[in-house]
């Protein structure tokens, strides 16, 4: 509800539906995976309302990052956005994932800006893969702090 994004059983369904659609008409379906570095350490030091402020700036990059209105951003877990782009190859999608990052120290902090780690997944979906196979993809791809990509 802070993010003002779809949750994560929304973006189950829309998982669902799009990869029917990007098989249906031979597309590839990228999943970009947003998770903010070190949150916890950063909750802990600057406080609830610190962390909740940072959470929805991120939140609103991510509807901004989207090329084409049926694109879809999800919030998924505490410090964890998604972005699901069909008919996105994974270097199109590496492109998106690459745009520059908001100066966003806390109020309260002398960091510089909070970073972001991404890990991408792309595939051209067909029975052979299951659709948590993307999902999983992308979550190992993006370990802290970078931006890595996989094609399944």
């Amino acid at each position: 509800m802070l993010s003002g994004l779809a949750n994560r059983r929304d973006f189950q369904s829309r998982l669902d539906v799009d990869r029917m659609t990007s098989q249906q008409a031979d597309c590839d379906l990228s999943r970009l995976m947003i998770d903010v570095d070190h949150f916890k350490l950063f909750n802990d030091t600057y406080g609830h309302p610190e962390g909740d402020v940072c959470l929805t700036r991120l939140a609103r990059l991510c509807p901004a990052s989207r090329p084409r209105p049926w694109d879809s951003p999800a919030a998924m877990a505490g410090e964890e956005f998604c972005l699901l782009l069909r008919n996105t190859t994974v270097i199109r999608a590496r492109e998106i994932g690459e745009v520059q990052e908001p100066n966003m120290p806390p109020r309260t902090s002398s960091y510089q800006c909070v970073t972001v780690s991404i890990g991408i997944a792309s595939s051209r979906p067909n029975t052979e893969l299951r659709p948590g196979d993307l999902i999983e993809a992308a979550d190992a791809a993006g370990m802290p702090p970078n931006i890595a990509a996989a094609t399944l």
